[in-house]
């Protein structure tokens, strides 16, 4: 998340959010949001807040092989 922060951080917030769940759209959201529901952005970077959480979001769709929706092909009416 270096997007978002100069280190690693863990939120048990996220990994409860998730714990014997399956993963779909659903709990990955509740998972992002989860992980930034102790975030303090300061007053230049709110953005990093949304940034982080739908990262995390992204990241476990990917990592049970769930397809990720292409925002560029959705915004011009789809395919090639």
């Amino acid at each position: 998340m270096g997007a978002v922060a100069p280190v690693t951080w863990v939120s048990p917030e996220a990994a409860q959010a998730i714990a014997n769940k399956t993963i779909d759209e659903h709990t990955a959201s509740a998972a992002g949001a989860a992980a930034v529901s102790k975030a303090r952005p300061l007053s230049h970077n709110n953005y990093k807040v949304k940034l982080a959480a739908v990262a995390v979001k992204r990241a476990l769709l990917v990592a049970v092989g769930q397809a990720i929706p292409d925002l560029h092909t959705a915004q011009r009416g789809g395919g090639a």
